[in-house]
């Protein structure tokens, strides 16, 4: 369903009963799919809520994306909550969606119940280590494909969706075909959404200095062989910097810790959850 927030239509699917689950995507320009089905065992005690950022899936695209950040998006988040009913929720950020995460804690503390950041970090992270790690790990053709997409951006939805459907195996420790092109096949893309927040937004992102102002439960996770976030460089400051953060590491996981190793993602969050109550 579509629901009116700040002047834009907000695609989200709610699904299950219990506490609030506020689940952000990554990206940017992809969409809620990406943790479905795998995420959705947890709507037997939790109230999923999935949704598109402004701007990506299936949400409104803007004419314009002057203006529209990290302080946008987690407007539109906590706008979502109200027009929901929810008072206070946990809210779940993957991959970028994880930076969203942060900015919604420190803007609205009062409505986080918890804090779950999955594969993304607190500061921007320069491309070189990325691209050494992606030299190693990657064919040829994908090492090019993203050297290509950094140094020129995407034009469009459909040359994303082939970016991503390139790199995409790169991003699991154990890529499983089927699950590349389920994910490839069911997301909505937005290029332009992508392009905007990497040359506006990303750059300068770092609230590492700011997170200890946090006093929400907050749980770090992390796939050992992320390409992208590696542990070193992402989740471990991350977890040293949040006050009272619990660090988890799925040590046989990349970039998608509750597919390549769903069970145990699931149990340790449910485990986390269950304190919270």
């Amino acid at each position: 369903m579509h629901v009116g927030v700040n002047g834009v239509e907000i695609y989200c699917d709610v699904v299950g009963r219990g506490t609030p689950l506020l689940l952000m995507h990554g990206g940017p320009g992809l969409d809620h799919t990406t943790f479905r089905p795998w995420l959705d065992p947890l709507a037997d005690g939790c109230r999923m809520i999935y949704y598109d950022h402004r701007g990506n899936g299936r949400s409104s695209r803007p004419d314009s994306w002057q203006g529209i950040g990290h302080d946008t998006w987690a407007a539109d988040a906590d706008a979502l909550r109200h027009r929901l009913g929810c008072d206070r929720i946990v809210v779940l950020g993957h991959s970028y969606g994880g930076y969203l995460a942060l900015e919604y804690a420190l803007r609205y503390p009062d409505r986080v119940h918890g804090l779950v950041l999955c594969s993304t970090a607190g500061r921007y992270l320069p491309s070189d280590r990325m691209l050494r790690r992606a030299d190693r790990l990657g064919s040829p053709q994908q090492a090019g494909c993203l050297r290509t997409a950094l140094a020129e951006g995407i034009a469009d939805d459909e040359r994303y969706a082939a970016v991503f459907a390139t790199l995409l195996p790169l991003y699991f420790h154990r890529p499983d075909p089927e699950v590349v092109q389920r994910i490839v096949a069911t997301t909505r893309f937005s290029a332009a959404a992508l392009n905007h927040a990497f040359a506006e937004c990303y750059p300068s992102f770092d609230v590492l200095s700011d997170v200890v102002r946090l006093e929400v439960p907050t749980l770090v996770l992390a796939g050992r062989h992320d390409w992208v976030f590696a542990a070193e460089d992402s989740a471990v400051p991350l977890h040293a910097a949040i006050p009272g953060a619990r660090l988890v590491i799925f040590e046989e996981s990349g970039h998608y810790p509750f597919i390549e190793q769903r069970d145990a993602f699931l149990a340790t969050l449910r485990g986390w959850m269950e304190d919270l109550v």
